[in-house]
């Protein structure tokens, strides 16, 4: 039924998804990967559902990084102001082991989600990871006026506070 769905309509984000999701659990890869691409240029897929198969996909050994990359930018044109696609993006850019990529994309998902701890957290302990002082400086101030309770926060900002200036 999907399959006919999807044939008579190739852009049906809902199918194309749903024979991604088929194909991935029988771990036809290619033909999952093929048919996610379609299904997530879709902006009426929610963003949780294509992050919950990316993340699937992050957790198989049978996975390339270039297919995770193409799905994670699609991700990221189709939801350009959420801050869920960029900390994925900036989630595959440390395992990619591209820190400073993932630098700068935990601080774009900033600009537009500031109540979540968590992405504070990921954006100055990468700050920390790559010795910028200013930055984690910066970051861990503004941190501290979103949660003015929370120690780790006020920690890394003395760190920084008394790190000696880089020359």
């Amino acid at each position: 039924y999907l399959t006919k769905l999807q044939e008579a309509d190739p852009t049906n984000g809902r199918a194309n998804v749903a024979l991604g999701e088929y194909n991935l659990r029988t771990k036809n890869w290619d033909q999952a990967f093929t048919y996610f691409e379609k299904g997530f240029e879709d902006p009426e897929i929610e963003i949780d559902i294509k992050m919950n198969f990316v993340i699937q996909i992050q957790e198989s050994e049978k996975v390339t990084d270039d297919r995770l990359d193409t799905l994670i930018a699609i991700i990221l044109k189709i939801h350009p102001r959420e801050a869920k696609a960029y900390t994925l993006a900036a989630d595959q850019a440390i395992y990619d082991e591209q820190f400073e990529l993932a630098k700068d994309l935990f601080n774009t998902a900033l600009k537009f989600e500031k109540k979540i701890f968590a992405i504070w957290q990921q954006t100055y302990m990468m700050m920390y990871e790559l010795n910028d002082i200013q930055g984690l400086y910066t970051v861990t101030k503004e941190c501290s006026e979103y949660f003015p309770t929370n120690a780790t926060v006020f920690y890394f900002n003395a760190i920084a506070a008394i790190a000696p200036p880089k020359n």
